[in-house]
């Protein structure tokens, strides 16, 4: 529920306009030189103590990249990898989630999450047990 203040003021000053974010999911053999090169300076901006070859080495482990732009530009991204386990002599898939990143100026949006959400339904679906 959003409480709104008792004077005229717009709703878009209290939310962020949903409209301008949109999620893309790749895999990661999919994504182009200048977007690994943008996650990357968007990465490092964000997180000290690595390095461009480290992100490059650890994107090129994960299966897909969930990317959100905003217009023509990248904001943020999620990686994830999944892969087979047995556990209690049963397999199981499992989903490491790697990286994930949202640039400071569009905190608040909720297209990565929601992205992120719809993926692991997908996921479920493909191996319900």
């Amino acid at each position: 529920m959003i409480m709104i203040p008792m004077r005229n003021i717009h709703i878009s000053e209290y939310i962020p306009d949903r409209m301008n974010y949109f999620p893309m999911l790749r895999t990661i053999s999919d994504i182009d030189t200048m977007t690994r090169h943008q996650m990357s300076e968007l990465y490092l901006d964000n997180y000290d103590g690595s390095d461009a070859d480290r992100f490059t080495r650890d994107l090129a482990m994960k299966d897909e990249a969930l990317l959100v732009y905003s217009g023509r530009h990248l904001v943020g991204f999620t990686t994830f990898q999944t892969y087979s386990r047995i556990w209690n002599k049963k397999p199981i898939r499992v989903i490491f989630s790697g990286d994930t990143i949202i640039d400071r100026k569009h905190w608040g949006q909720q297209a990565l999450a929601f992205a992120w959400i719809k993926r692991m339904g997908e996921l479920k679906r493909e191996f319900p047990d």
